[in-house]
């Protein structure tokens, strides 16, 4: 006998004993409203529905991830011309880091300050340093205005007055001495070392640099004294896509504080990122100026970890001019993303400044003598 007749014998054998029609009446079931084909069609709708929705958002966040780099804002590395320009932000970075630290360690003002004020306040604290130097850099266009004179001492052949502005567009004038010792010049790439004096308002500090040509890179050092345990230094690098600065402060003898400095250009306007190590706490600033309500303001963006908590935000940082006085002071203003809004004064005058301001004084009161005495003589020669 054929399979095929043994499957039919079969199959004729099971439909005698299967019923047209399933009395369910006694299993206690209710009917179902919807059909199962459309339950089925419904589940299918859902899943297509979800996985359509899944694909839209997937493809609009790869659009927004890989936006054509046209839109996107370039940022590129800011050159230095020449060596020059290169000594003159160093000796002007240097100093200035300088002379804040010696400043500090005048100071025995001691605050009380809520914990959470404490944290913002340390975010000041650490930028503070660095806004006179962001101030002075940023603030002129081409960075410095240096020139190259003849030493008027003996002691030194070679003298160099650098000059930049500040956010009130008063000029900072800074005067260099210095030697030149084991200069080497080979396949155009020059190496040299110099030691001298750097001259700001009424201070004067020793330094030394140097200048030398490594595996792919340029390499320059610049460090300004106090004495041997109180400095700062510097380490200036050029690589293949990047400049940056390294500094480190010295006091009595410890090193207390690590940063890098790199200047960037975006939309044709300089940028500092500053990246600071001090203690346990770390973080990222980056200074650049911005028009507020038809002012020009510091502004910066802050990405910082200290005493263990981190914080982001804006700093808006003005400088206030008092009217009586003419004294200035930094008034800035803290504005983290957890919404907590803090203002600060801290003072912008150093000694250099009013140092300065007294030698203006003194030759206003000496040319007004001077004027008084020719009167003095004018009225005796009439008499």
């Amino acid at each position: 006998m054929r399979k095929k007749e043994i499957k039919r014998i079969i199959k004729s054998e099971f439909d005698q004993h299967i019923p047209e029609r399933l009395e369910t009446s006694g299993f206690g079931l209710r009917q179902s409203i919807n059909p199962s084909t459309n339950r089925r069609l419904s589940l299918q709708f859902k899943y297509g529905l979800s996985l359509a929705s899944f694909i839209i958002i997937f493809i609009a966040a790869a659009m927004f991830l890989y936006e054509p780099a046209s839109q996107q804002v370039p940022t590129q590395p800011y050159t230095f011309k020449a060596d020059n320009e290169v000594v003159s932000f160093s000796a002007m970075s240097t100093t200035s880091l300088l002379s804040y630290t010696e400043s500090q360690n005048l100071l025995t003002q001691v605050t009380k300050l809520s914990m959470t004020q404490s944290q913002a306040n340390s975010i000041v604290d650490y930028v503070e340093p660095y806004l006179k130097l962001s101030e002075r850099f940023l603030s002129q266009e081409n960075g410095f205005l240096i020139t190259e004179l003849e030493s008027d001492l003996i002691e030194y052949t070679n003298k160099t007055e650098f000059e930049t502005v500040d956010a009130l567009a008063n000029s900072i004038r800074y005067i260099m001495y210095y030697n030149i010792v084991n200069q080497e010049i080979e396949n155009e790439e020059e190496t040299y070392e110099m030691k001298g004096i750097l001259i700001h308002g009424n201070k004067t500090y020793q330094f030394d640099g140097s200048k030398e040509i490594e595996i792919d890179e340029e390499v320059f050092e610049f460090t300004a004294y106090i004495d041997d345990n109180n400095y700062v230094s510097s380490k200036y690098k050029v690589e293949e896509a990047e400049t940056k600065f390294e500094f480190k402060t010295i006091v009595n003898g410890v090193l207390t504080e690590e940063s890098i400095i790199e200047i960037e250009i975006e939309n044709d306007e300089k940028e500092i990122v500053l990246e600071f190590i001090k203690d346990n706490n770390f973080g990222t600033y980056k200074f650049k100026y911005e028009t507020k309500d038809g002012m020009t303001i510091l502004s910066i963006d802050f990405d910082v970890e200290t005493d263990g908590l981190e914080q982001k935000g804006e700093i808006e940082v003005y400088v206030i001019v008092d009217e009586i006085t003419l004294e200035t002071s930094y008034k800035l203003i803290v504005d983290t993303d957890d919404d907590e809004v803090y203002e600060y004064r801290r003072d912008r005058d150093d000694d250099d400044d009013d140092e300065e301001d007294e030698e203006d004084s003194e030759d206003e009161e000496d040319s007004e003598d001077e004027e008084d005495s020719e009167d003095e003589e004018d009225k005796e020669d009439d008499l």
